[in-house]
């Protein structure tokens, strides 16, 4: 799952609404900023995942760390620690999220099926621990 792509649009998108409200920026800066928007939604459509809320959920570390690099690279502020640190945190849940061993759940829980036997107690409570279960 490639989230990249998604970042510069989102950002651009958000930060000319942001121009046109806070720095009295001209009310043009909206349109391009609508155009940006909708460029993301559209790309963070394509993501392949099992679920809309999964594929935006794993972005938001990613739109964190987008967030921070435009603030140093267009608003030339550096982010700090914190930021760092923050950003980090964010980036670990996403890739809990997306790497996420739900696989393992399917498979043993395939296999038990095909065995005709009820999926085991220590099955069923260790799928509940990394997830809902798909049926």
């Amino acid at each position: 799952m490639d989230l990249s792509p998604c970042r510069v649009p989102e950002i651009a998108g958000c930060f000319a609404f942001w121009a046109w409200f806070r720095m009295d920026r001209s009310a043009w800066w909206l349109l391009p900023g609508v155009l940006a928007l909708v460029l993301f939604a559209y790309l963070l459509a394509r993501i392949e995942a099992d679920a809309a809320g999964r594929a935006f959920a794993a972005y938001g570390g990613v739109y964190i760390t987008a967030s921070l690099s435009w603030l140093w690279l267009v608003e030339d502020t550096r982010p700090d620690r914190w930021d760092v640190l923050g950003a980090s945190i964010c980036l670990a849940g996403a890739a809990i999220i997306l790497f996420a061993p739900r696989a393992a759940c399917k498979a043993a829980e395939s296999f038990w099926k095909r065995k005709h036997r009820p999926t085991s107690q220590g099955t069923r409570l260790y799928c509940e621990r990394l997830g809902p279960r798909k049926n």
